[in-house]
C-alpha cells in the first residue's frame, strides 16, 4: 500500500512540473502517459498486495500453534553402569551381625559360637528427581542435527529458573542376605564372605 502511494505521489508531481511549462501539447501528453501508469498501478499492485497479504496472513496463522515459551527440556542418559549421576547419592550405613557355630574336635567339648559385628556402608545412586519438575513423555523439541522435531522422555524447565536436584527426600531400605560363602583355612581357621542386597523405596518427602 505505502508503495501505491509513493508511485502516486511521483506522477503527481510529475503532472504538476508538466503543467507549469505552460505547453498544452506536452502536457496532454504526459497526462495521458500518466494516466495509462496510474491505471496499471491501480489495477496490477493492489491484487499482487491482496495476495501477498494472504499469504503472510497464512504463514502466521500457521506460526501461533508453535509454542513459543521461553522454556527448554532436557532427557537424563545413563552411564555405562545404567545409573543416571543427578547429583543424588544415598548413603547406607549398617551393621552385619554374624553368628559361628563350631564344636571341637575333642568329641566331650560341648558346641561353641564365635559373634562377629561387621560394620559396613553402601552408596545407591537414586532415581532423578528435581524441585519444580515433573518427569514426561514425548516432548516435542527440535533437533539441530536432523533439522527438526524429535520426542524425548524427560524434563522441561524454565532457564531463567534453573535446575535444582531434589535432596529433601526420605528412603525406606528393604535388605536381605543373597549369599554366604564359607571355606576353611584349616581345623582353626575359616574365610568367610556374606553377600547383601539393598534396595532403597521412596518414603515420605520432607519439603
Amino acid at each position: 500500500n505505502s508503495i501505491v502511494g509513493v508511485l502516486t505521489g511521483i506522477l503527481n508531481s510529475l503532472n504538476n512540473a508538466v503543467a507549469l511549462t505552460g505547453d498544452s501539447s506536452i502536457t496532454a501528453g504526459v497526462n495521458v502517459f500518466t494516466g495509462l501508469l496510474k491505471s496499471v498501478i491501480d489495477t496490477t499492485i493492489p491484487p499482487l498486495v491482496a495476495t501477498t497479504t494472504k499469504s503472510i496472513n497464512s504463514i502466521l496463522s500457521a506460526l501461533t500453534q508453535v509454542d513459543c515459551d521461553n522454556a527448554y527440556a532436557f532427557t537424563l542418559i545413563g552411564n555405562a553402569e545404567g545409573t543416571c549421576l543427578s547429583g543424588r547419592k544415598l548413603i547406607i550405613e549398617g551393621t552385619l551381625k554374624q553368628k559361628i557355630v563350631y564344636t571341637a574336635e575333642v568329641d566331650t567339648q560341648s558346641v561353641h559360637s564365635a559373634h562377629y559385628e561387621v560394620p559396613f556402608m553402601a552408596f545407591i545412586i537414586p532415581y532423578a528427581k528435581f524441585e519444580g519438575l515433573t518427569y514426561q513423555k514425548n516432548i516435542e523439541v527440535y533437533d539441530p542435527v536432523t533439522n527438526g522435531p524429535i520426542f524425548i522422555n524427560g524434563y522441561v524447565y524454565d532457564p531463567s529458573v534453573g535446575i535444582t536436584v531434589d535432596l529433601c527426600e526420605e528412603f525406606n531400605i528393604e535388605k536381605c542376605i543373597e549369599d554366604v560363602y564359607v571355606y576353611a583355612l584349616d581345623p582353626r581357621r575359616i574365610f568367610k564372605n556374606v553377600t547383601v542386597f539393598l534396595k532403597a523405596k521412596p518414603g515420605a518427602s520432607c519439603n
